[in-house]
């Protein structure tokens, strides 16, 4: 039997979702799925053996009926995904180290009928609703110390399938390790999985449960050991409490400025303030778990909300942005971040951030290094941190005055940092210096490579000088998308011809001499698919976005038209158009950033109209 890994620090806490969720379709009957969870359980099991404080958060079934959970294991039960998100949601205040979320949750729920539907009726339609993934925001939520595992269960598909949809789903989730299996494969206590993590080869593992599990338990622990940071933190200076806690009330300006400090925010480019100061007690008592506000002048990344310039200083317009957020669902309590126009954030800062911020700040740098062959020896002095909310994402350095390079960690690709960035040195008029391979990245941003003698300083350390779009130089382009919303889909194609030949795009191209957005839109979807549109009807949605094909620079007017007769699109020689519903076009690759944002406009429009 397995034994707890040598050398471990200190005792992990570790958290199992297992066993299916159940929704309503009346007062008497549930539509649930065919998830026992004893493999959850066996994962207890085996944490349990490995000396991790482990609580189960477990469906009604599994927490009432004896599938040999540790005895020493907390169970904590839900019925369906209302209740299992609450218990997530709790756990943000004090993030376990591991997360095994190994329960099935529905993908859609009934909408619930009042009392008892009859039961003489010979057809019985029900009306379902797409459930949130509460995996997609486990990791803003929980912070990077977290080893965050999710699971992936497909049925009669290739292993190279299997392990391509688990790959997605970990870059699309930030996860640290996705295990997958096929629902044709389990048979008795066999349970056959693939271990697939973010870098690397996947491991195939085959055997009983419970020998399983305890391999999974293992990579889990081993994961945790190497990050350092779940288990032991650096402390700032005078904190004599436990690894990762902020010292007492009276130490929390020095952990802030430690913290500030290490990650290059200068004394006269910060504010701090901190709950034992009276002044700071508006903002920081409305927002439950903020130990202190700290604001910097300069900052990159993907924020949690947006501010004005002159409501820089408002804690009533902070407030409010964080409502907002909270709203739309990209900011779940605790610790925030708010962009301020122009560069600048306000922070809010939980017992824990200081640390949290130092430590993966540090693995950022680590990273960088390891991947940057040619970083510059002075690379910790000159970086400054790329945030995620507040958690730091990645790096940046000014290679030369006006000329940044941002790195965006492994963990937080995926989820919009890097486009946040892009659009932030886009708006400042700011080159971009890349690696070779991200260059395609910034070209779908509109950022086209520098046409002049190479940089010094960029050359020699093996980057691209890239520039910002320039509207003034920009070709001029338009596109359509048709939109229907009673089937809530989009008339969308992939592109037959160079320079975007296999990309999926909606209908569209350049602009004619003296030619209005409108007018070529509605020429283009004709000539590339043969559909006719009333030059009358105005758009419900306009988007301008930027692409590039490295050396030209387009700037394309969206115009997103609704229309209720959905025609059935000609193939031509430009794009090959078909209808197809909104959350699978939201799916499709490859596809140019500035299409995925007009695809995000249009679920947006569609969402507000359903809920008026």
């Amino acid at each position: 039997m397995s034994r707890a890994p040598a050398g471990a620090r200190r005792p992990l806490r570790a958290v199992v979702t297992a066993g299916g969720t159940e929704e309503a379709i009346d007062d008497v009957r549930v539509l649930g799925n065919v998830s026992s969870g004893r493999f959850g359980a066996s994962i207890a099991r085996s944490l349990a053996r490995h000396g991790v404080a482990t609580t189960v958060i477990g469906s009604r079934r599994l927490a009432t009926t004896d599938e040999g959970l540790a005895a020493a294991a907390e169970v904590v039960p839900f019925r369906g995904i209302a209740d299992l998100a609450l218990a997530l949601e709790a756990l943000a205040s004090d993030p376990p180290d591991l997360l095994f979320m190994a329960a099935a949750v529905s993908d859609y729920a009934p909408a619930r009928a009042a009392g008892k539907l009859p039961s003489n009726e010979d057809e019985l339609v029900l009306r379902f609703t797409r459930n949130p993934k509460l995996l997609a925001g486990l990791r803003a939520s929980l912070g990077p110390g977290t080893v965050l595992i999710g699971f992936k269960l497909l049925s009669g598909v290739s292993a190279e399938e299997l392990c391509r949809v688990a790959l997605a789903q970990l870059n699309g989730a930030a996860l640290d390790l996705t295990v997958a299996n096929d629902l044709a494969e389990l048979s008795g206590d066999r349970h056959p999985v693939w271990l697939v993590p973010g870098e690397g080869d996947a491991t195939r593992i085959d055997g009983h449960r419970d020998d399983v599990a305890d391999r999974l338990v293992e990579a889990a622990i081993a994961i945790a050991d190497a990050r350092g940071d779940a288990a032991v933190r650096e402390r700032p200076p005078g904190d004599e409490g436990g690894p990762g806690v902020l010292p007492a009330h009276g130490d929390t300006l020095t952990a802030l400025t430690w913290a500030c400090d290490r990650l290059g925010f200068a004394p006269d480019a910060r504010a701090i303030r901190v709950r034992t100061t009276h002044e700071s007690a508006l903002l920081i008592d409305a927002v439950e778990g903020i130990e202190a506000v700290l604001m910097v002048d300069d900052a990159l990344g993907r924020f949690d909300a947006h501010l004005r310039c002159e409501d820089a200083t408002s804690d009533e317009a902070v407030r409010g942005a964080l409502a907002e957020a909270a709203r739309a669902g990209r900011w779940a309590g605790g610790s925030f971040a708010v962009a301020i126009e122009g560069g600048g954030a306000v922070f809010g800062l939980d017992a824990r951030a200081p640390t949290r911020l130092v430590a993966t700040f540090e693995a950022a740098l680590a990273e960088a290094r390891a991947s940057w062959t040619a970083a510059p020896d002075d690379l910790e002095e000159r970086a400054r941190p790329l945030f995620l909310g507040a958690q730091v994402a990645g790096i940046a350095i000014e290679v030369t005055p006006g000329l940044i390079a941002p790195f965006v960690a492994t963990r937080s690709r995926g989820r919009g940092v890097g486009d946040a960035v892009a659009v932030a040195l886009a708006l400042r008029g700011a080159r971009l210096a890349c690696v070779e391979a991200d260059t395609p990245f910034y070209f779908q941003r509109g950022f086209s490579r520098v046409i002049e003698p190479a940089i010094d300083a960029v050359a020699s350390s093996g980057l691209v000088a890239l520039a910002p779009p320039d509207p003034a130089r920009a070709v001029a382009a338009a596109s359509v998308a048709l939109v229907d919303p009673l089937r809530k889909r989009v008339l969308i194609g992939r592109r037959r011809v160079a320079p975007w030949e296999g990309w999926w795009a909606f209908p569209g191209g350049k602009l004619e001499p003296g030619e209005k957005p409108a007018h070529a839109g509605l020429r283009e979807l004709a000539e590339e698919t043969g559909v006719l549109l009333l030059p009358e009807l105005a758009p419900a949605l306009t988007t301008a976005v930027f692409a590039s094909d490295g050396t030209k620079v387009y700037r394309i007017e969206n115009l997103a038209y609704l229309v209720l007769h959905a025609e059935a699109p000609r193939r031509s020689e430009e794009l090959e158009a078909e209808w197809v519903s909104l959350p699978a076009a939201r799916q499709l690759r490859p596809m140019a950033a500035g299409t995925r944002r007009v695809l995000g406009r249009i679920e947006a429009l569609l969402a507000r109209g359903a809920t008026r």
